[in-house]
C-alpha cells in the first residue's frame, strides 16, 4: 500500500512516469472503493492548492498532509467506504459540482472496456450559477447558469462526446484519435484543437459558437434540403444560426466558411441573416459571462429576458411585444442586481417595470423612441 500511496500522490502532482500512470490505472480497474479513494484525494489536492513540481516533489510528506487532512489513520490503513463523503465534511461540506464532476470523470476513465455504466453522467448548473469541472483527459470546461452537460458512459474510453443544452466555454485537449465533440440538440460541434464557446439555450432565438484558438467544425442541417453540411470556423470566426425557418444555403457558406468578411445567408423578406459566418475583433466577448461580464450586440430584448433570468435566478414578462423585439448592444460588468441592469437599458427605451418577489414585470415602452 505504501508504493500505491507514493504513486497516486505523483501521479495526481502530474510528475509520475508513464510506467508508474499505467499502474495506477490498472490500480484504479480493480476495486471501484479504489475510485472513491483516488476521488477524495485528487479533491483534497486541488482545494487545498497542494501540488508541487516534480523537480521539488516529495511524496511522503506531501501524502501526510493528505493523510491529516482526510483523517486518515496513521498506520496506513484506508477507510475508502464512502470517503467522498467524509473529504466533503473535511471541506466543510463544500463538495462543489465541479469536484464530483471530476469524480463522475474519473470513473468513465477507468471502467475496463465493456465493463462501463449504461446511465448517461448529467450536471446541472442552476440558474445564478456557473461551474467550472475539468474531464479526465483535461479538457476544461466553464458551465453558464441555467446548462445542462451530459457525458455518455465510456467516455475517454471508447468516444469523448458530451451533449450540451445552455451555454459552455470549452478548452480541449486535442487527440485526432479520439475526437472531442459537443452534441446539442441540432448541430454537432468537432473540435480540430482549440477553444471555443457554443450558446445553444432551447429558449433562445439563436445557435450561437465562437473560437477563440484553433478550428472547429458544426455539423447538422443547415437548410430545408434536410441534407446535413459542414461549416468549418477559425480562430476569431463566429457562426451565428436562427432558429426560425432556414432558406438554402449558397455552395459559398458551406465550402468555402473561411473567407474573409462576412458571410451571410438572408431568408426573402428578412433583413436578419438566417445563417452568418464572421470574422470579429472581439470574440473574446463571447465568453465574458464566465467572468461575470454579460454583452450583446444587436440583441433582442426577448433574448436578453432569458439572459437576465439565467443570470439573476428571476422571472421576466415582458407584457408589450415592441419592447421585446427591440435590439440592443452593450457590456455590463459585476452588476450584482437586475435593476441596475434595467435602468441602463431604459436610458434607450423608455419602459417601465415592478417586481413582485422573484419576478420583473416590464410594462409599457415610448413607441416613439424605440430602437429598431
Amino acid at each position: 500500500m505504501d508504493d500505491i500511496k507514493d504513486l497516486l500522490v505523483k501521479y495526481i502532482a502530474g510528475s509520475a512516469t508513464p510506467e508508474e500512470s499505467s499502474h495506477v490505472e490498472e490500480w484504479l480497474e480493480q476495486n471501484p472503493a479504489h475510485l472513491e479513494e483516488y476521488a477524495a484525494l485528487e479533491q483534497a489536492w486541488r482545494d487545498a492548492r497542494w501540488g508541487a513540481t516534480p523537480a521539488a516533489f516529495d511524496a511522503e510528506p506531501a501524502f501526510e498532509k493528505f493523510r491529516r487532512h482526510l483523517g486518515w489513520p496513521a498506520d496506513g490503513q484506508r477507510r475508502p467506504v464512502r470517503l467522498l463523503y467524509k473529504v466533503a465534511a473535511a471541506l466543510g461540506g463544500a463538495l462543489i459540482i465541479g469536484g464530483a464532476a471530476y469524480f463522475y470523470s474519473v470513473r468513465w476513465k477507468s471502467h475496463p472496456s465493456g465493463s462501463e455504466g449504461t446511465v448517461a453522467e448529467q450536471i446541472v448548473v442552476p440558474k445564478g450559477q456557473k461551474k467550472h469541472l475539468i474531464l479526465s483527459d483535461s479538457t476544461e470546461i466553464w458551465l453558464n447558469a441555467g446548462t445542462t452537460l451530459r457525458v455518455e458512459p465510456g467516455f475517454g474510453m471508447r468516444h469523448r462526446n458530451v451533449f450540451l443544452e445552455g451555454e459552455g466555454y470549452f478548452k480541449v485537449r486535442h487527440d485526432s484519435n479520439l475526437v472531442f465533440t459537443v452534441a446539442t440538440r441540432n448541430y454537432t460541434i468537432r473540435d480540430i484543437g482549440t477553444a471555443f464557446n457554443v450558446n445553444t439555450y432551447p429558449g433562445d432565438t439563436h445557435f450561437e459558437t465562437a473560437v477563440l484558438e484553433g478550428e472547429i467544425s458544426v455539423e447538422g442541417h443547415f437548410s430545408r434540403n434536410n441534407k446535413p453540411s459542414r461549416i468549418v470556423l477559425s480562430h476569431n470566426q463566429v457562426l451565428k444560426i436562427r432558429k426560425t425557418a432556414l432558406a438554402s444555403l449558397t455552395d459559398s457558406l458551406v465550402s468555402s466558411p473561411s473567407a474573409p468578411g462576412p458571410v451571410n445567408e438572408t431568408a426573402p423578406g428578412r433583413n436578419e441573416p438566417i445563417v452568418s459566418l464572421t470574422q470579429s475583433s472581439e470574440v473574446d466577448r463571447y465568453t465574458g459571462w464566465k467572468e461575470d461580464q454579460l454583452s450583446f450586440e444587436d440583441e433582442c430584448f426577448r433574448d436578453i429576458a432569458n439572459r437576465l433570468e439565467r443570470k439573476y435566478d428571476i422571472t421576466i414578462r415582458i407584457e408589450d411585444p415592441t419592447l421585446a423585439a427591440c435590439h440592443y448592444t452593450g457590456s455590463f460588468k459585476g452588476l450584482r442586481d437586475i435593476t441596475a441592469v434595467l435602468d441602463i437599458l431604459k436610458e434607450t427605451t423608455p419602459f417601465s417595470y415592478e417586481t413582485k418577489k422573484d419576478t420583473v414585470i416590464l410594462k409599457t415602452i415610448n413607441h416613439q423612441n424605440h430602437l429598431k
